[in-house]
């Protein structure tokens, strides 16, 4: 990465997790260039594993920690649409998944 943590790319990242939905939504905003969005559906995994694995960049998400991260890397681990669902319950209301996964 060159120079300081504040001169560096941004890659905002946000996840969006429904019974039936799941989307991650990523915008890259390079130092004086034009701003270069994505979003990658259930089954754009590759893709999205491309775009995640810049190493020249920051990563900001509002809560990336606590979800967007283990949100993503059980995504990008070939999790369905029914797992990211349960360990989104799990994550937000701390409600056990009914396969026992998590």
């Amino acid at each position: 990465m060159k120079g300081s943590l504040l001169e560096a790319e941004r890659l905002i990242f946000d996840v969006e997790c429904y019974p039936n939905f799941f989307i991650c939504a990523m915008r890259l905003r390079e130092k004086n260039k034009t701003a270069h969005e994505h979003c990658f559906r259930i089954g754009e995994r590759e893709r999205a594993r491309k775009a995640l694995s810049r190493r020249d960049c920051v990563y900001v998400s509002h809560n990336g920690l606590g979800y967007d991260q283990l949100m993503t890397a059980c995504w990008l681990d070939g999790a369905n649409e029914t797992e990211l669902y349960q360990l989104n319950n799990y994550l937000i209301m701390n409600e056990k998944p009914s396969s026992g996964k998590v």
